[in-house]
């Protein structure tokens, strides 16, 4: 399996069972810094190059491949409930 794809599952795992971010009415935040809080046997390093991996484009409203976070500021991101949703169902 992919690295992004291995660690997308093990990041989206974590904010679908309440273990990362914190959530309202259009989804998850969650921030660097929380993320490499819950992941400490990852490299900051590695979770630093994933992250622009699966960030979409600005005024990108659709998930495209494994693109599936926005950054919303300087190290905070947010994770649409569409792409929660989706990922639930499968």
């Amino acid at each position: 399996m992919d690295t992004t794809i291995k660690l997308q599952h093990i990041f989206l795992d974590a904010v679908v069972n309440g273990e990362l971010g914190s959530f309202d009415d259009h989804g998850a935040i969650v921030t660097l810094k929380e993320l490499i809080q819950a992941f400490p046997d990852i490299k900051p390093q590695i979770i630093s190059e994933f992250l622009p991996s699966v960030t979409m484009a600005a005024g990108q409203k659709t998930q495209l491949d494994n693109k599936f976070l926005s950054c919303i500021r300087k190290d905070v991101y947010r994770i649409d409930t569409d792409v929660i949703e989706e990922y639930c169902s499968k």
